[in-house]
């Protein structure tokens, strides 16, 4: 997982600021590149470029993991508390909305759409 931005006018500001999304990219089972908008996170500001990436790595952790027993307690505690706020908030928000498991439904649909594809051309 990636943060994607783009300059957009804040209403509430008044003023052009970064809007945050974040971004999967991933191979279908065809071996095409796709990529899913996972949260739309929005104008978001205070953190240095190099806390958006943790959150990012963080996030991407979480994702790879989620099915393993934490062995620690704390897993990011080499990031700043406000880092793993947000790595725990967004992730939490991802889950209720279920775009964590987006990916292994588009990867299953794909697989379905390849075994159809070897078999009209079997036939």
């Amino acid at each position: 997982m990636h943060f994607i931005s783009q300059t957009r006018y804040n209403p509430d500001s008044g003023r052009d600021e970064k809007y945050y999304r974040i971004k999967e990219s991933f191979r279908d089972k065809l071996g095409r590149v796709r990529s899913r908008i996972l949260l739309n996170v929005g104008f978001w500001s205070g953190l240095t470029p190099e806390e958006v990436r943790d959150v990012g790595r963080g996030l991407t952790f979480l994702q790879e993991h989620r099915d393993e027993v934490a062995l620690f307690d704390d897993l990011f505690n080499e990031y700043s508390e406000q880092t793993r706020l947000h790595i725990s908030k967004f992730w939490s928000e991802m889950v209720e909305s279920g775009a964590i498991d987006i990916s292994r439904q588009v990867i299953k649909e794909s697989e379905a759409k390849a075994r159809k594809m070897l078999d009209s051309e079997s036939v």
